[in-house]
């Protein structure tokens, strides 16, 4: 049978250790002193009360840790008092029948009792015993030593047979046995006062009677056991556990990888660093030669000699049949021309079918030799040759150089028609400038000017202002800024510096559905679309009067419009500006389906529609020309006050003298094949008068 103890407490003495139980087997019971045991709910009679008190026993507050150390048997010793410290015991019984008579009390063990009997010890304190699978009959009594012998009491081992009989216990059935508990030091348990001398030290595992120690040192407390130990149930667990379950062995420290994989990089970058130089030191020569080809070699170094820069890096100069390479002239001139088409159309700024082929046509030989700001190359018409093919190749080639240096065609797409012209004039006056201070100075040929009339408005003025404004445009001085460092500042002429304003968004008709963002355009841009319907001045005075700008392309059932908002600039120019509009809606074909509007806040709005295709021409021609004798007539004016010597101020005073004069508008009657060069000198001689200011009127003396 296992028992276990628990910490008795009592008021009698301290409670004493007992020993675990041998594994040998007794024929024997051993005995326990029942008069320290006395149940909460029984009652003790009067002779039991006398003679000793009646100690509460508590019910325990954790279940008790079963041991499953084995037991070490003691040396039999003399009986001897020792004085026991507290312990935790804990006792095991095993089921007893509640039917079953109380066992009697055990007989006293006399002094001279053998070995094995048990030892006296000091009266006890406290005692309390705390038994697993305890029940209570509420109907026990109390015997003679006031023990309640209702109790029933587990028993785990089944004892000798005839030790049973002995004692007139019942039957006990066999449970589960469990571990023994082991322990260094054998406890010794004191019977509580006014019992019987005898000293009980027993634990009870499979029937087995421990014995009695004689001589030991002094009992230690054991801690108290807090937590039930689970060392035998994570061994059954390992047991269990699946045979393919293996442990995981530990990583390696993450410092050691970090380590390995930095020197994985560092092997990486030098094989890369490795590729890349034999890349550069190989295949330089096809991808980057140093050396230039044998037909561009003496223009870059022709262009070399005049700038005293060499080139950032080689280019090819490539011939090709007339055909391919104005096609390539026309998509450089013209770019994204195809999608504005029917919006250029709603405005009147083109007309009819217009075509790759046609645009073509009308710019053949515009440019025989042409620096492309796609890739970066020289190109030329292989029907160009002799001297206007090496002058136009070196024209070519300081464009390139200009490139290069400045990047100027950063941009130039997205530039407004006046900035777009004015950077591509800057280029052209700076690289024939080069030409004719190189060794290929030839007089380039005049290609004829009037077919590009014949182009939609925009591709008209785009293709022939650079060539026109070039002439007139001051020279760059050696020691001055170039108006190139900066493209997009507004510098270069007097009417980009006034840039116009987003103008208020336009009132849609029913039905119409705007098609991306409104956009902005300039002054230039809107001449040509009043110019299309209305006289030069007429068209002149109402773009000149613009200061908000807004145009907003919409579909109407399948047909694009346009959408023109506009804000005068004062009480002079709304009024001029509103007139304009008015007269440009009432002069347009009905297929246009024009109209004019005034908006809530002010804002002056027109609409008119595209009428196809098919529809006849019904614009004037020349806008574009005219547009040019316009800035033409500005940019002599200043080029000539800066050239004089004048500031900022003597520039703002001669445009006003301009503006109050008809320069401007004889220069825009100038015939529209009139070659740029012809152009600038006309423009020179007629805008002297305005540059060189009077003379002050001379006072006339008094008297």
């Amino acid at each position: 049978m296992s028992i276990e103890f628990l910490k008795i407490f009592g008021s009698g003495a301290d409670a004493a250790s007992m020993s675990p139980p041998d594994t040998e087997r007794p024929s024997s019971l051993p005995t326990l002193t029942w008069e320290s045991i006395v149940a909460r709910d029984s009652t003790p009679d009067v002779a039991a009360a006398d003679a000793a008190p009646t100690p509460e026993v508590p019910q325990p507050a954790a279940t008790p840790q079963t041991s499953t150390a084995p037991l070490v048997p003691p040396s039999p010793v003399a009986a001897a008092p020792v004085a026991a410290s507290p312990a935790s015991l804990s006792l095991h019984l095993g089921d007893i029948s509640p039917t079953a008579p109380p066992p009697p009390p055990p007989p006293p063990v006399s002094p001279a009792a053998p070995a094995g009997a048990r030892a006296e010890s000091e009266p006890l304190e406290a005692f309390r015993v705390s038994f697993r699978s305890l029940t209570i009959d509420e109907n026990a009594t109390v015997n003679d030593a006031g023990v309640d012998t209702g109790l029933d009491r587990s028993v785990e081992a089944q004892p000798e047979p005839e030790s049973v009989e002995e004692i007139g216990l019942p039957t006990i059935r066999e449970a589960t046995p469990v571990q023994p508990y082991i322990s260094d030091e054998v406890p010794v348990l004191a019977p509580a006062s006014g019992a019987s001398d005898t000293t009980i030290v027993a634990a009870i595992d499979s029937g087995a009677t421990p014995m009695v120690p004689g001589s030991q040192p002094g009992p230690i407390t054991l801690p108290p056991a807090t937590q039930p130990d689970q060392s035998a149930a994570r061994a059954a667990a390992a047991a269990a556990m699946s045979p393919l379950a293996v442990e995981t062995p530990q990583r390696k420290p993450a410092k050691r990888k970090r380590a390995r994989t930095g020197l994985r990089l560092v092997m990486m970058l030098i094989v890369l660093g490795a590729i890349v130089a034999a890349g550069i030191v190989f295949g330089r020569p096809y991808l980057f030669p140093d050396d230039w080809a044998a037909n561009a070699e003496p223009y870059a170094n022709a262009v070399e000699q005049v700038t005293g820069a060499a080139f950032a890096e080689p280019l090819i100069v490539t011939a090709e049949p007339t055909a391919e390479y104005e096609t390539r002239m026309t998509a450089q001139i013209t770019g994204d021309w195809s999608t504005q088409l029917p919006m250029w159309r709603s405005l009147g700024l083109a007309t009819g079918d217009v075509t790759d082929a046609s645009l073509a046509a009308l710019l053949a030989g515009w440019q025989p030799a042409q620096y492309s700001t796609t890739d970066g190359q020289i190109y030329h018409d292989d029907a160009l040759t002799g001297s206007p093919l090496e002058a136009e190749l070196t024209l070519a080639m300081a464009t390139a150089w200009l490139d290069q240096d400045f990047g100027w065609a950063v941009g130039q797409p997205d530039r407004t028609l006046d900035a777009a012209a004015m950077v591509s004039a800057e280029v052209l006056a700076q690289s024939t400038a080069i030409l004719q201070a190189s060794e290929y100075a030839t007089e380039l040929a005049t290609p004829a000017t009037g077919p590009l009339a014949y182009l939609p408005a925009v591709i008209s003025y785009e293709a022939l202002a650079p060539a026109m404004y070039a002439p007139l445009l001051p020279a760059v001085a050696a020691d001055g800024p170039n108006p190139l460092a900066d493209p997009d500042a507004p510098a270069l002429a007097g009417w980009v510096d006034d840039a116009l304003e987003p103008a208020s968004p336009a009132t849609l008709a029913a039905g119409d559905v705007a098609v991306g963002s409104p956009m902005t355009m300039d002054r230039s841009f809107w001449y040509l679309v009043f110019a299309g319907f209305l006289d030069s001045p007429t068209a002149y005075a109402a773009s000149e009067s613009i200061v908000e700008s807004s145009l907003t392309v919409a579909e109407r059932a399948g047909t694009t419009c346009a959408y023109a908002t506009f804000s005068g600039g004062d009480m002079i120019q709304t009024p001029t500006l509103r007139s304009a509009m008015e007269a440009w809606v009432a002069t347009v074909p009905a297929s246009m389906a024009g109209a004019f509007s005034v908006g809530a806040d002010g804002g002056l709005q027109m609409v008119s529609c595209d009428p196809g295709a098919q529809a006849p021409p019904q614009t004037r021609l020349g806008a574009a020309t005219e547009l040019i004798g316009w800035r033409s007539a500005e940019l002599a004016t200043i080029s000539g006050v800066l050239a004089a010597g004048g500031g900022d101020a003597e520039v703002s005073a001669a445009l006003d003298r301009l503006a109050a004069s008809d320069v401007g508008e004889g220069l825009a009657r100038t015939a529209v094949d009139q070659s740029p060069a012809a152009a600038a000198a006309a423009a020179k001689a007629a805008v002297e008068p305005i540059v060189t200011p009077p003379p002050p009127p001379v006072a006339e003396p008094a008297g």
